[in-house]
């Protein structure tokens, strides 16, 4: 049996890059509002300028992507601390 694999280019997007790429180009070139859920706080903070942080079906905080990601309520939901 034989064994293959692909070497990622590291030139090349991935899938996330070229959909982030996508949806800051609606709404700088459109000036499109776009709705995201999404788990990944890294992509969220690099595309959103306002977040609502939602724990078991309530919103807990909202606001800019730094300050709910400083806020402890989101640090305990993520970490369990």
């Amino acid at each position: 049996a034989g064994v293959s694999a692909i070497k990622p280019d590291p030139h090349t997007p991935s899938m996330m890059e070229r959909i982030l790429g996508l949806i800051k180009r609606i709404v700088k070139e459109e000036g499109k509002t776009v709705i995201i859920i999404e788990h990944n706080m890294s992509v969220i903070s690099e595309i959103a300028d306002f977040v609502y942080f939602m724990n078991d079906g309530r919103v807990e905080t909202f606001g800019a992507p730094k300050d709910v990601l400083a806020d402890e309520r989101v640090r305990e939901a993520y970490t369990g601390l």
